[in-house]
């Protein structure tokens, strides 16, 4: 029996491009979700992935008119509506942890990958072992059936927890692979002045501050996936603004120290449980809005106070 599947991996901010007509049990999220019995509940933080066999059909856009293409193989699936954000944490947590759920990857023909970002993507398939040529990139209109297709659920679906499994997979995958690095411990400031949103509005006088404390800042943006992971065992103290780049938390040492530095109305618990997974010492800060920005919550620039961050700082010093 052929099986009509459409991906969700292009609903991402947009109206789903399932429509009202197409039944949802088919979209990838929910056949992960519910191991495609409607009322059979699939525990969202066990590693597991769904397997269709018989000549399944695959969809990225049902309304596409491009011709199909088959595959005489088996092919696993990780394309999905959160991975593929061209974003660092769902490109590391939403897509790239999912893996795991496949088991042997040898045994699949190909993997359906989101749009893979070229200053990180291709280092991390190539580092976990993935063959160029198993790899195939989800676009609008693309169209295939394949002999055998796995797909591994949605691992944040409901409240979007970040399973520890997924941390413990990351680790495995990558700190073993990196060359030990020697240096001495380091207080690491994760800067987002080239991201331009989330950014520290006085970040002259936080910096200033965090300089005293010996403190060094990065702009993980420019710097190499690899580089990164082989910074975080090294580090003895971890210091950011919300952002993706605090995912990195998931190479670190246990105890490490975190303060992750939160706008109002902007609060998230993502990078809470990988610090709790990893066993961290964490902390936040909740600042205050500049006032010359006008963008939403989730983009504006936040202003610190210099003295909370001061005695945030002191207290995680005495853990």
């Amino acid at each position: 029996m052929k099986r009509k599947i459409v991906s969700d991996a292009y609903s991402w901010g947009y109206e789903s491009p399932i429509g009202i007509s197409q039944d949802i049990d088919n979209t990838i999220s929910i056949l992960g979700y519910y191991k495609n019995e409607p009322f059979h509940y699939c525990d969202t933080y066990e590693c597991c992935s769904i397997s269709f066999e018989d000549d399944c059909n695959f969809w990225i856009d049902e309304s596409s008119t491009q011709a199909q293409n088959h595959i005489s193989g088996s092919v696993g699936v990780l394309a999905s509506q959160l991975a593929g954000t061209n974003n660092y944490f769902h490109w590391m947590i939403d897509c790239v942890s999912r893996i795991k759920a496949l088991g042997n990857l040898e045994e699949l023909d190909y993997i359906i990958f989101p749009k893979i970002n070229s200053k990180y993507g291709q280092k991390v398939i190539s580092a976990l072992g993935i063959n160029e040529a198993q790899v195939l990139i989800a676009e609008p209109g693309m169209m295939l059936s394949a002999e055998r297709l796995s797909i591994p659920s949605e691992r944040r679906t409901g409240n979007h927890q970040v399973s520890q499994w997924m941390v413990e997979f990351l680790r495995n995958s990558f700190l073993a692979k990196i060359e030990k690095n020697s240096e001495e411990e380091k207080r690491i400031y994760i800067s987002r002045k080239s991201r331009g949103l989330r950014a520290i509005e006085n970040a002259a006088e936080v910096e200033l501050i965090l300089k005293k404390y010996g403190f060094i800042t990065y702009e993980f943006e420019k710097i190499a996936f690899d580089s990164q992971v082989k910074l975080m065992p090294n580090a003895s103290f971890v210091l950011a603004p919300h952002g993706a780049g605090l995912t990195n938390l998931a190479f670190c040492n246990p105890k490490t120290k975190v303060l992750e530095i939160f706008a109002p109305c902007y609060i998230s618990s993502l990078f809470y449980q990988i610090a709790k997974h990893v066993g961290c010492e964490y902390r936040f800060l909740v600042g205050n809005f500049s006032e010359r920005d006008e963008r939403n919550s989730n983009s504006r620039n936040i202003q610190v106070d210099t003295n909370d961050l001061s005695q945030l700082i002191e207290n995680l010093l005495l853990v």
